[in-house]
């Protein structure tokens, strides 16, 4: 998720809101809500279908060896483990 650009995009959608003919204070900041909860949703499918891909990707690493020991800590960064490994227990 590229903060800035969210931030660009909420502070659009507020002044659109705010210049709607009959716009309240609570239907600014309805508006403002709605589309942060739509990046949220956005964000978090977006982050599962990287996790998917790694723990994939993970997966087929490890059944390719044939040695078993060295390297799959060193497959992916430590913030990308995170995400794979709880996808590949969570499916």
């Amino acid at each position: 998720m590229n903060l800035f650009k969210c931030t660009d995009e909420l502070t659009a959608g507020v002044k659109a809101a705010a210049s709607a003919g009959g716009a309240t204070p609570s239907s600014v900041l309805q508006s403002y809500i709605d589309a942060a909860e739509a990046m949220l949703v956005a964000d978090v499918a977006a982050n599962k279908a990287i996790g998917r891909f790694g723990a994939d990707a993970v997966k087929q690493h490890r059944a390719a060896k044939s040695n078993g020991g060295d390297g799959d800590a060193a497959a992916a960064g430590a913030g990308e483990k995170c995400v794979v490994m709880t996808i590949c227990n969570t499916g």
